[in-house]
């Protein structure tokens, strides 16, 4: 969807939550399966919105303490299921293509990126601990 064709709604579209060429970050959360994961939903919402809406580091910290939270969460049943994201989520999302979108780079970059890789392996344990370095480095 073009942000040409969508009018700004603080309630169903802010536009801090649309890249310039319409990609919606909710879109983006549903496709990777983060609707299982109120935290990790949080934490992808706040790397891709970071500074749109006003302190980018205040973001970046609440991205951090949402991942911390899921991790040390105690809720096996949703830690153990794995993967999160839909089998369509690259093709309509590639992560590579959600990073140029909302314009990431850096340590940023490669948080958001974790993350999205994280909701489709199959052993998210591998990626977990890249996904906090870089938010710990993004919030620096």
């Amino acid at each position: 969807m073009s942000t040409a064709t969508i009018e700004h709604d603080p309630v169903n579209h802010p536009k801090h939550y649309i890249s310039e060429n319409g990609m919606e970050v909710i879109d983006i959360i549903e496709a990777y399966g983060l609707t299982q994961s109120f935290h990790l939903g949080n934490s992808l919402k706040y790397i891709l919105r970071a500074g749109a809406k006003g302190n980018e580091k205040q973001d970046l910290e609440k991205s951090l303490w949402y991942a911390k939270r899921f991790w040390n969460s105690d809720d096996e049943e949703v830690i153990g299921d794995w993967p999160f994201a839909s089998e369509y989520a690259d093709e309509s999302f590639p992560v590579d293509k959600v990073v140029a979108e909302f314009k990431l780079s850096g340590a940023r970059a490669e948080a958001a990126a974790d993350l999205l890789n994280l909701c489709a392996s199959d052993d998210p344990t591998e990626i977990w601990g890249q996904l906090l370095d870089n938010l710990e480095r993004a919030v620096q």
